[in-house]
C-alpha cells in the first residue's frame, strides 16, 4: 500500500464512496507497507481497518461481502482482483481496473462503476441482496479457471514463440 496508484485508489474510495455508506459497513484495506498518507486517511473513519502484511489475505477476501478495486491511475492487471475473482468474490471495479482483464465482461464476471454515488448504491444493494449477485462471483471463478491459470499462460507463450 505504498504504490501511488493504490494510494490514489484508496483515497478516492474513502472520500468519494465510503463517506456515502452507512457507518456499519466496514472497509478493509489489504496491503503490505501502508504509507503514512493511507494510515492518516483511514484513521479519519471508525469503520476502516488497515491490515498491513497478513500471512493469508485469502481468509479476509473470502469473508468479504464485496471486493472493491477503485483504481484511478496506473495500468495493467491488478493481481488482487484476479485473486478475489478466483475465490468467487463479487468485485466492483472502476474501468481502469477492469479493462486489462482479458475475456471478462461487465455484469457477468464483475461489476464496473466509476461514479461514486452509483458505486455506493451498488455496494448497498449487494450487501442487502447478495443472492442477486452471487452469479457474478461464480462466473468470475470460472473465467479465472479458463483463462488465468499458469497452464493457460504457458500455452499462450508457447503459441507466441512458435508462430
Amino acid at each position: 500500500m505504498n504504490y501511488r496508484p493504490n494510494i490514489e485508489a484508496v483515497n478516492w474510495y474513502l472520500y468519494n464512496v465510503h463517506i456515502l455508506l452507512p457507518s456499519t459497513y466496514k472497509f478493509i484495506i489489504i496491503g503490505v507497507s501502508p504509507c503514512q498518507e493511507v494510515i492518516n486517511n483511514a484513521k479519519k473513519f471508525s469503520n476502516v481497518e488497515i491490515t498491513g502484511f497478513v500471512d493469508d489475505p485469502y481468509k479476509i477476501l473470502q469473508e468479504c461481502a464485496v471486493v472493491v478495486a477503485p483504481m484511478q491511475t496506473g495500468g495493467g492487471i491488478q493481481n488482487k482482483v484476479l485473486e478475489s475473482m478466483a475465490l468467487g468474490q463479487i468485485n466492483i471495479l472502476t474501468t481502469k481496473a477492469a479493462t486489462p482483464i482479458y475475456g471478462a465482461t461487465n455484469g457477468i464476471h464483475f461489476l464496473v462503476e466509476n461514479d461514486p454515488h452509483l458505486m455506493a448504491d451498488l455496494i448497498i444493494d449487494i450487501l442487502n441482496n447478495r443472492d442477486k449477485y452471487v452469479h457474478i462471483g461464480n462466473n468470475a471463478r470460472q473465467l479465472i479457471k479458463l483463462k488465468y491459470t499458469w497452464k493457460q499462460y504457458e500455452q499462450r507463450l508457447i503459441s507466441m514463440l512458435t508462430t
